[in-house]
């Protein structure tokens, strides 16, 4: 437990391996993480 170097908060975790699959689903449906990071910012937010 005195490794600083070892992440111990759950939600961090579970937030890098959410963030890993959403860049993987961005390169699958426009051919690579900026195509799909350039189209994303321009659409408009819906919640829902």
């Amino acid at each position: 437990m005195n490794d600083s170097g070892i992440i111990r908060n759950k939600l961090k975790v579970n937030a890098a391996i959410e963030n890993a699959r959403t860049i993987i689903e961005l390169q699958k449906e426009f051919g690579s993480f900026e195509n799909g990071w350039n189209i994303t910012i321009l659409r408009p937010y819906r919640n829902g």
